[in-house]
């Protein structure tokens, strides 16, 4: 997900969402890139949304009608599968699942087997979790306020991720990071490359 800003010839800030029906994106070396335009949080800012179809290196242009608005390199790394430790018997390895969380218990309901059949049986994986954050060893406390008349916003926060990386505390697509409030809930976020 990538954000775009309209803005005039003088580079202020529009203050409409009038140009979406005009905005496009071409991916070029990812013709099969499946991509959404939406409204951004406020007027002018508009969200893509973009699977890639591999990994690789994709150039990214926005298009404003006829008019290239912005482009940039899109380097998409492969895919990092997570080995979980088990304890006991595990299910086999399947696809087309389903999986729900109750009470930091894990079940697991059909799908289908690596021999293409439908599986009809019922896992429940116990995680030893009291709470679903508890697995994560790195943390740290940021402190947010706001006034009690804010129902949401939108809070941009800067991370070293960086530093996290390098020291071997966050992966390099930042798909372990975790925000949750002080009652233990999740907070919906994303990450911006730089």
């Amino acid at each position: 997900m990538f954000e775009f800003v309209a803005r005039d010839a003088f580079g202020n800030q529009q203050r409409s969402w009038n140009d979406l029906a005009s905005l496009s994106l071409v991916v070029d070396n990812g013709q099969s890139a499946i991509h959404t335009i939406m409204q951004g949080v406020e007027e002018g800012v508009y969200e893509f949304f973009v699977i890639f179809p591999h990994e690789g290196n994709f150039t990214v242009n926005v298009m404003a009608g006829d008019e290239l608005g912005c482009e940039f390199t899109a380097v998409v790394s492969p895919a990092i599968a997570h080995t979980a430790v088990v304890y006991g018997t595990a299910p086999p390895i399947r696809f087309e699942h389903t999986m729900v969380e109750i009470d930091s218990n894990l079940y697991v309901f059909g799908g289908v087997g690596q021999d293409k059949t439908y599986l009809s049986d019922t896992w429940k994986l116990t995680t030893g979790y009291s709470t679903f954050a508890q697995g994560f060893n790195y943390r740290r406390v940021l402190r947010v306020e706001r006034s009690s008349s804010e129902v949401s916003s939108v809070v941009r926060i800067y991370l070293p991720t960086a530093a996290w990386m390098s020291g071997g505390k966050l992966q390099a697509d930042c798909s372990d990071m975790l925000l949750l409030t002080d009652d233990g809930e999740r907070v919906s976020f994303w990450v911006e490359p730089r």
